[in-house]
Protein backbone atom coordinates (compact mmCIF):
# COMPACT_ATOMS: atom_id res chain seq x y z
CA UNK A 1 0.00 0.00 0.00
CA UNK A 2 2.42 2.40 1.06
CA UNK A 3 4.71 1.36 -2.10
CA UNK A 4 2.02 2.37 -4.07
CA UNK A 5 1.26 5.59 -2.73
CA UNK A 6 5.04 6.39 -3.06
CA UNK A 7 4.80 5.38 -6.63
CA UNK A 8 1.84 7.88 -7.63
CA UNK A 9 3.54 10.27 -5.86
CA UNK A 10 6.59 10.66 -7.91
CA UNK A 11 4.59 9.76 -11.07
CA UNK A 12 2.80 12.88 -9.97
CA UNK A 13 5.52 14.58 -8.86
CA UNK A 14 6.91 14.37 -12.80
CA UNK A 15 4.10 14.95 -14.68
CA UNK A 16 4.00 18.27 -12.72
CA UNK A 17 7.61 18.63 -13.68
CA UNK A 18 7.24 18.21 -17.30
CA UNK A 19 4.14 20.17 -17.22
CA UNK A 20 6.47 23.22 -15.31
CA UNK A 21 9.13 23.07 -17.58
CA UNK A 22 6.80 23.41 -20.53
CA UNK A 23 4.82 26.27 -18.80
CA UNK A 24 8.65 27.62 -18.31
CA UNK A 25 9.72 27.39 -21.73
CA UNK A 26 6.63 29.25 -23.11
CA UNK A 27 6.92 32.02 -20.48
CA UNK A 28 10.76 32.37 -21.31
CA UNK A 29 9.84 32.90 -25.26
CA UNK A 30 7.58 35.68 -24.59
CA UNK A 31 8.27 39.59 -25.72
CA UNK A 32 6.85 42.14 -23.50
CA UNK A 33 5.57 43.77 -26.55
CA UNK A 34 3.44 46.87 -26.40
CA UNK A 35 0.40 46.57 -29.42
CA UNK A 36 -0.86 49.66 -31.06
CA UNK A 37 -4.40 48.04 -29.95
CA UNK A 38 -2.98 47.92 -26.27
CA UNK A 39 -3.65 52.03 -26.55
CA UNK A 40 -7.23 51.80 -27.81
CA UNK A 41 -8.07 49.29 -25.18
CA UNK A 42 -6.60 51.97 -22.39
CA UNK A 43 -8.65 54.62 -24.10
CA UNK A 44 -11.35 53.13 -24.20
CA UNK A 45 -11.29 52.02 -20.28
CA UNK A 46 -10.26 55.24 -19.45
CA UNK A 47 -13.46 57.10 -21.01
CA UNK A 48 -15.50 54.25 -19.50
CA UNK A 49 -14.67 54.56 -15.68
CA UNK A 50 -14.05 58.08 -16.32
CA UNK A 51 -17.51 59.65 -18.16
CA UNK A 52 -19.78 57.03 -15.78
CA UNK A 53 -21.87 56.04 -18.79
CA UNK A 54 -20.83 54.10 -21.71
CA UNK A 55 -19.73 55.91 -25.32
CA UNK A 56 -21.41 54.70 -27.88
CA UNK A 57 -19.60 57.88 -29.74
CA UNK A 58 -16.83 57.31 -31.13
CA UNK A 59 -14.65 60.68 -29.70
CA UNK A 60 -11.39 59.93 -30.90
CA UNK A 61 -11.36 60.01 -34.54
CA UNK A 62 -11.01 63.16 -36.45
CA UNK A 63 -13.04 61.84 -39.53
CA UNK A 64 -16.92 61.48 -39.15
CA UNK A 65 -18.35 58.11 -37.77
CA UNK A 66 -21.43 56.24 -37.71
CA UNK A 67 -23.98 57.40 -35.20
CA UNK A 68 -23.30 54.48 -33.24
CA UNK A 69 -19.63 53.18 -32.55
CA UNK A 70 -19.90 49.44 -32.35
CA UNK A 71 -16.17 48.71 -30.39
CA UNK A 72 -16.21 44.84 -30.55
CA UNK A 73 -13.46 44.43 -27.52
CA UNK A 74 -14.95 47.10 -25.26
CA UNK A 75 -14.69 45.30 -22.41
CA UNK A 76 -11.12 44.28 -22.46
CA UNK A 77 -10.24 48.02 -22.59
CA UNK A 78 -13.04 48.16 -19.10
CA UNK A 79 -10.55 45.34 -17.76
CA UNK A 80 -7.13 46.33 -18.39
CA UNK A 81 -7.65 50.31 -17.85
CA UNK A 82 -7.90 49.58 -14.22
CA UNK A 83 -5.20 46.98 -14.02
CA UNK A 84 -2.81 49.71 -15.74
CA UNK A 85 -3.60 52.44 -13.07
CA UNK A 86 -2.97 50.09 -10.07
CA UNK A 87 -0.04 48.66 -11.24
CA UNK A 88 1.29 49.88 -14.32
CA UNK A 89 2.44 47.40 -17.37
CA UNK A 90 3.13 45.00 -14.37
CA UNK A 91 -0.86 44.53 -13.99
CA UNK A 92 -0.99 43.37 -17.76
CA UNK A 93 1.92 41.42 -17.97
CA UNK A 94 0.68 39.58 -15.07
CA UNK A 95 -2.59 39.04 -16.64
CA UNK A 96 -0.84 38.42 -19.91
CA UNK A 97 1.30 35.36 -18.24
CA UNK A 98 -1.60 34.30 -16.55
CA UNK A 99 -3.76 34.03 -19.33
CA UNK A 100 -1.54 32.31 -21.11
CA UNK A 101 -1.04 29.38 -18.73
CA UNK A 102 -4.79 29.22 -18.11
CA UNK A 103 -4.58 27.82 -21.96
CA UNK A 104 -1.49 25.59 -21.97
CA UNK A 105 -3.63 23.96 -19.00
CA UNK A 106 -6.81 23.68 -20.52
CA UNK A 107 -5.12 22.20 -23.54
CA UNK A 108 -3.14 19.39 -21.80
CA UNK A 109 -6.47 18.67 -19.88
CA UNK A 110 -8.09 18.36 -23.05
CA UNK A 111 -5.68 16.03 -24.63
CA UNK A 112 -5.43 14.02 -21.81
CA UNK A 113 -9.34 13.71 -22.14
CA UNK A 114 -8.44 12.20 -25.38
CA UNK A 115 -6.18 9.38 -23.69
CA UNK A 116 -2.84 11.05 -24.38
CA UNK A 117 -0.10 10.20 -21.77
CA UNK A 118 1.54 13.15 -20.31
CA UNK A 119 4.50 12.81 -21.87
CA UNK A 120 3.16 13.07 -25.52
CA UNK A 121 0.59 15.98 -24.63
CA UNK A 122 3.57 18.27 -22.91
CA UNK A 123 5.58 17.14 -26.41
CA UNK A 124 3.25 18.22 -28.45
CA UNK A 125 2.91 21.48 -26.51
CA UNK A 126 6.26 22.04 -26.89
CA UNK A 127 6.08 21.87 -30.57
CA UNK A 128 3.18 24.12 -30.79
CA UNK A 129 4.76 26.96 -28.46
CA UNK A 130 5.56 29.34 -30.99
CA UNK A 131 2.03 29.80 -31.06
CA UNK A 132 1.67 30.84 -27.97
CA UNK A 133 4.39 32.85 -28.30
CA UNK A 134 2.85 34.80 -31.32
CA UNK A 135 -0.48 35.25 -29.24
CA UNK A 136 0.87 35.71 -25.68
CA UNK A 137 4.05 38.37 -26.99
CA UNK A 138 1.48 41.40 -26.88
CA UNK A 139 -1.36 42.31 -24.96
CA UNK A 140 -4.57 42.07 -27.26
CA UNK A 141 -8.08 40.91 -26.82
CA UNK A 142 -6.87 38.04 -28.61
CA UNK A 143 -5.40 36.29 -25.82
CA UNK A 144 -8.96 35.86 -24.38
CA UNK A 145 -10.05 34.43 -26.98
CA UNK A 146 -7.49 31.78 -26.73
CA UNK A 147 -8.18 30.91 -23.52
CA UNK A 148 -12.10 30.60 -23.53
CA UNK A 149 -11.59 28.74 -27.08
CA UNK A 150 -9.26 26.42 -25.37
CA UNK A 151 -12.07 26.27 -22.17
CA UNK A 152 -14.87 25.34 -24.94
CA UNK A 153 -12.63 22.72 -26.54
CA UNK A 154 -12.47 20.85 -23.54
CA UNK A 155 -16.05 21.44 -22.07
CA UNK A 156 -17.14 20.01 -25.52
CA UNK A 157 -14.98 17.43 -25.38
CA UNK A 158 -15.67 16.50 -21.68
CA UNK A 159 -19.45 16.41 -22.60
CA UNK A 160 -18.89 13.93 -25.45
CA UNK A 161 -16.18 11.73 -23.69
CA UNK A 162 -17.80 11.32 -20.60
CA UNK A 163 -21.35 12.21 -20.90
CA UNK A 164 -20.97 15.07 -19.08
CA UNK A 165 -23.69 17.14 -20.49
CA UNK A 166 -25.02 19.59 -17.73
CA UNK A 167 -21.51 21.02 -18.01
CA UNK A 168 -22.13 22.70 -21.52
CA UNK A 169 -24.38 25.04 -20.12
CA UNK A 170 -21.53 27.00 -18.75
CA UNK A 171 -20.53 27.37 -22.52
CA UNK A 172 -24.09 30.55 -22.21
CA UNK A 173 -22.10 32.54 -19.73
CA UNK A 174 -18.39 31.60 -21.45
CA UNK A 175 -20.05 33.29 -24.65
CA UNK A 176 -21.31 36.60 -22.77
CA UNK A 177 -18.10 37.28 -21.57
CA UNK A 178 -16.35 36.27 -24.67
CA UNK A 179 -18.32 37.98 -27.01
CA UNK A 180 -17.82 41.58 -25.30
CA UNK A 181 -13.70 40.87 -24.60
CA UNK A 182 -13.54 39.90 -28.40
CA UNK A 183 -15.18 39.36 -31.95
CA UNK A 184 -13.28 36.29 -32.00
CA UNK A 185 -16.39 34.58 -29.95
CA UNK A 186 -17.39 33.46 -33.49
CA UNK A 187 -14.89 30.71 -33.12
CA UNK A 188 -16.45 29.24 -29.85
CA UNK A 189 -19.95 29.04 -31.70
CA UNK A 190 -18.62 27.48 -34.91
CA UNK A 191 -16.59 25.18 -32.95
CA UNK A 192 -19.93 24.06 -30.96
CA UNK A 193 -21.70 24.01 -34.55
CA UNK A 194 -18.46 21.37 -35.92
CA UNK A 195 -19.40 19.02 -32.68
CA UNK A 196 -23.19 18.66 -33.51
CA UNK A 197 -22.56 18.47 -37.27
CA UNK A 198 -19.73 15.40 -36.39
CA UNK A 199 -22.18 14.08 -33.48
CA UNK A 200 -25.33 13.87 -36.15
CA UNK A 201 -22.37 12.11 -39.34
CA UNK A 202 -21.23 9.83 -36.50
CA UNK A 203 -25.21 8.53 -35.27
CA UNK A 204 -24.38 10.29 -31.83
CA UNK A 205 -26.16 12.54 -29.63
CA UNK A 206 -25.97 15.86 -31.71
CA UNK A 207 -29.10 16.97 -29.82
CA UNK A 208 -26.99 19.03 -26.58
CA UNK A 209 -24.91 20.36 -29.10
CA UNK A 210 -28.02 22.28 -30.78
CA UNK A 211 -29.29 23.20 -28.22
CA UNK A 212 -26.18 24.74 -26.14
CA UNK A 213 -25.29 26.12 -29.62
CA UNK A 214 -28.51 27.99 -29.91
CA UNK A 215 -28.86 29.05 -26.19
CA UNK A 216 -25.06 30.16 -26.73
CA UNK A 217 -25.95 32.36 -29.97
CA UNK A 218 -28.94 33.76 -27.75
CA UNK A 219 -26.37 34.80 -24.98
CA UNK A 220 -24.17 36.80 -27.74
CA UNK A 221 -26.99 39.51 -28.02
CA UNK A 222 -26.36 40.59 -24.21
CA UNK A 223 -23.69 43.39 -25.07
CA UNK A 224 -24.45 47.03 -24.89
CA UNK A 225 -25.34 47.31 -28.81
CA UNK A 226 -28.24 44.53 -28.52
CA UNK A 227 -28.24 43.04 -32.19
CA UNK A 228 -26.43 46.27 -33.86
CA UNK A 229 -23.48 43.98 -32.90
CA UNK A 230 -24.78 41.17 -34.87
CA UNK A 231 -24.82 43.81 -37.90
CA UNK A 232 -21.54 45.52 -37.16
CA UNK A 233 -19.80 41.58 -37.42
CA UNK A 234 -21.41 40.98 -40.75
CA UNK A 235 -20.21 44.26 -42.12
CA UNK A 236 -16.91 43.34 -40.58
CA UNK A 237 -16.49 39.77 -41.49
CA UNK A 238 -17.63 40.51 -45.34
CA UNK A 239 -15.51 43.97 -45.98
CA UNK A 240 -12.66 43.51 -48.72
CA UNK A 241 -9.52 44.37 -46.46
CA UNK A 242 -6.46 44.43 -48.65
CA UNK A 243 -3.84 46.41 -46.32
CA UNK A 244 -4.54 44.19 -43.17
CA UNK A 245 -2.35 40.96 -42.92
CA UNK A 246 -3.35 39.28 -40.00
Amino acid sequence: MASNLLSSLRRHIANLGLIFLLALAVLTSLRPEADLDLWGYLAFGRLFWESGQFPYQDVFSFAPTKALWVYHEWLTGVVLYPLYRAWGMAGLQFLRIGTVLVTLLLLFLTARLRGSSVLAAVAVLWLIKTVFTFIGSPVRAQLFTCALFALTLWLLERARLQGRWQGLLWLVPVQIFWCNLHGGFLAGLGLTALYAVGEFCAGGRYRPYLLILRLSALATCINPYGLDYWRYLWEALTMPRPTITE
